[in-house]
């Protein structure tokens, strides 16, 4: 089994084992506040961020395009759950009354635009695999890769509108 990039492969492991038992510390806390449950949500996120893009670094050889897409596109929906908990919990810990709840709603309507490009992107994207293993064509002149490709732009497309919203 090679690894394509081994000191990338495990820095982001040791970050996700670090990120995920300061997740536990602060979720741990005897006190809970909701401030600091939000930041100990992001944690986890992003200790999930970094072990699928370590995942994703170190076996993309060995992984299909598909499995590679979904892998990387779980590490950038998990960045963006990290972002909203960040927001929220320091919202929360800092500011009150209506700023307060409008900077909520913000992060929310922020997080489901996010997820519902990423996700829309990600499902364009495996069907345009699924289209090219299959081998279907609808013309001689225009096989299941060239369908391929026309279906990637689409995603493409969606991925782009999706990185417009960061």
């Amino acid at each position: 089994m090679m690894i394509a990039e081994p000191m990338t492969l495990l820095t982001d492991y040791v970050l996700a084992g670090v990120t995920g038992w300061l997740a536990w510390r602060l979720w741990s806390l005897r006190e809970a506040h909701t401030a600091r449950l939000l930041w100990a949500i992001a944690f986890v996120a992003l200790a999930l961020a970094a072990a699928a893009g370590g995942s994703h670094h170190g076996f993309a050889p060995m992984l299909s395009p598909p499995a590679l897409a979904a892998l990387w596109k779980a590490t950038v929906l998990c960045v963006g759950i990290a972002s909203f908990g960040m927001l929220c919990g320091s919202a929360i810990a800092t500011i009150t009354g209506n700023a307060r709840r409008l900077l909520l709603a913000l992060a929310a309507a922020k997080l489901a635009l996010y997820s519902f490009w990423m996700l829309a992107a990600a499902v364009v994207s495996a069907l345009a695999a699924a289209v090219q293993a299959s081998g279907f064509s609808l013309h001689q002149h225009f096989n299941h890769n060239d369908l391929y490709h026309v279906i990637q732009i689409a995603a493409l497309w969606l991925f782009y509108r999706g990185a417009r919203l960061l």
